[in-house]
């Protein structure tokens, strides 16, 4: 049987316990506070970064420290893998995909393939499995990444705040602007545009039922049904939204299959707690 190794970002959320079932290594964003460095999940975990977000106050995002990269890769080299997968968060959004292929040039692998997912999370988790899907039945190299391409060209990722006060902490919409917003009690809806090149304004409404009923028409105008897709329901201390977003989709999909788990640092620091992201992938065979 083939032997795939296979490196994520911690964008790709997986938890300690996940990563460790799937085989999966972690290397772990760098979280920036007070002008000190922190390894997203290590050495700043995600009540450390609720407490921060709690207090309105700034984390910056950035890749992985190249030397822990090099740290990570080095031993996979003499374990004896058929070939490499590292798959990492969007290109435009992170200097990861360049700082992991910079650290396999310096390390003179051959047997790697570095995929930019122009994504996170969920997609990311649904590629892993299809690696090791196909690894079970003795898959090719080609023939895994020919079915990346639907995984990845084809999803959409939605952000749905509760608020304009981190965005504009962060930077990502002017103080001006989220003031109005605030006053006119906008609830906004962010999405990953251009393949994830940038995080624009998707829609804006007056109600939370409003905002989800956009959600939903796009959903519907992808071609998103219950049979070949799957949503990913990514939060950040955000229980009774995630329910009532669930709610909603259950209304005009009952029986689709949805995933739950955190909203990657990457995202919470930018759109604050509270907020939730939506996916939606195509289902693969695993």
């Amino acid at each position: 049987m083939k032997k795939y190794g296979i490196v994520v970002d911690s964008s790709a959320a997986l938890t300690e316990k996940q990563a460790s079932d799937l085989g999966v290594v972690v290397a772990p964003l760098t979280l920036t506070y007070n002008k000190e460095h922190f390894e997203d999940q290590i050495t700043m975990t995600y009540n450390d970064v609720k407490d921060i977000l709690a207090r309105h106050e700034i984390i910056m995002t950035s890749q992985p420290n190249i030397g822990r990269i090099l740290e990570l890769l080095e031993p996979m080299r003499d374990e004896g893998y058929d070939h490499i997968f590292i798959i990492t968060l969007s290109a435009t959004l992170s200097g990861t995909f360049s700082a992991f292929n910079h650290a396999v040039e310096e390390l003179q692998l051959s047997n790697v393939s570095v995929i930019d997912s122009y994504t996170i999370a969920g997609p990311v988790q649904n590629a892993i499995g299809l690696i090791r899907h196909f690894e079970a039945k003795d898959g090719t190299v080609e023939e895994i990444l020919e079915a990346f391409k639907p995984i990845f060209d084809n999803t959409s990722t939605y952000i749905y705040p509760q608020d304009f006060r981190q965005l504009k902490a962060s930077g990502r919409i002017s103080s001006s602007a989220a003031t109005l917003a605030s006053l006119l009690k906008i609830k906004p809806v962010l999405r990953f545009e251009n393949r994830g090149k940038t995080i624009e304004k998707f829609a804006t409404a007056r109600t939370e039922a409003k905002a989800f009923d956009a959600i939903m028409n796009d959903l519907l105008d992808n071609g998103v049904n219950q049979n070949d897709h799957i949503l990913y329901i990514l939060e950040f201390e955000a229980d009774e939204v995630s329910k009532r977003f669930i709610n909603r989709v259950h209304e005009t999909f009952p029986n689709i299959e949805i995933i739950r788990m955190p909203l990657p640092a990457a995202v919470a620091t930018h759109a604050g707690i509270g907020t939730i992201a939506i996916q939606w992938n195509v289902k693969t065979k695993q």
